[in-house]
């Protein structure tokens, strides 16, 4: 099914939901995994990874201006491209398993790796619009290869229950996650309380990659607005020279 991201302001793009788009972009991920390792170099913070027919371009959450070729930098190392036929047979590494496909942008594949947010991302629009995303997210993930044996978890969305989810209170899911580690979780209404407080701080830390996503308004880093023609607007996509200080990841 086509769902279509329009901008939510002038400079924003125009992105058309793409199911197969991110086995793509993990490939390309893996592959870029690998040879920073092969060759000592860190892995960079990929924010979002677009793929066209020509080359590949990953946004990133930090500046890294050491890219190991044939992997180019560009506005100011915040972007890393690559030309498509330089891809090779080698195995992949690791791939982020909070990566997303949100469309296309300008005949590019767009997906968003969730799990970088570094706080909750908000989902808005009329209920029955955004528990459309949110159950489309759900299926992603149970499908995912990558994201094969994530946690996901549902709070008071009993509507979204796959045999992949499981269902918790908000207290256990701000422990969950206060705990650290990895996971996917959608809940109806902000955790609040010294729990939510909790995992909020949690969600900061460096090495928790947990993505909770909250199916109404919520205090947010990102923020995805459904709309009842399937439209989904998202400022989550900024200019990439603006990428450090106006999304506010995870660095």
């Amino acid at each position: 099914m086509l769902r279509w991201l329009r901008p939510a302001r002038p400079a924003a793009r125009e992105s058309v939901h793409d199911a197969s788009a991110a086995a793509t972009a993990a490939r390309w991920l893996g592959t870029l995994a690998a040879e920073c390792a092969s060759r000592g170099i860190p892995l960079p913070p990929v924010l979002t990874v677009e793929v066209g027919t020509a080359s590949v371009r990953l946004q990133l959450a930090a500046a890294r201006p050491l890219a190991p070729a044939p992997w180019l930098t560009a506005h100011h190392d915040a972007v890393w491209t690559r030309r498509i036929e330089t891809m090779d047979a080698a195995p992949g590494g690791q791939v982020p398993r909070g990566l997303t496909a949100v469309g296309l942008v300008d005949r590019r594949t767009m997906l968003v790796d969730l799990a970088a947010s570094g706080a909750p991302i908000a989902l808005l629009g009329d209920e029955a619009d955004r528990l459309e995303v949110a159950r489309r997210w759900v299926d992603e993930r149970s499908r995912a290869p990558w994201s094969r044996g994530l946690p996901i978890v549902l709070v008071d969305l009993a509507e979204l229950a796959t045999d992949n989810t499981v269902e918790y209170g908000e207290r256990q899911l701000c422990n969950l996650v206060a705990m650290g580690g990895e996971g996917f979780a959608i809940v109806r209404e902000p955790p609040t309380g010294q729990a939510g407080r909790a995992m909020l701080e949690a969600l900061r830390a460096p090495g928790c990659r947990w993505c909770v996503v909250i199916v109404g308004a919520a205090p947010a880093h990102w923020t995805f607005r459904a709309r009842p023609d399937g439209a989904v607007t998202c400022e989550v996509f900024p200019a990439p020279s603006a990428v450090p200080d106006a999304i506010g990841a995870k660095r």
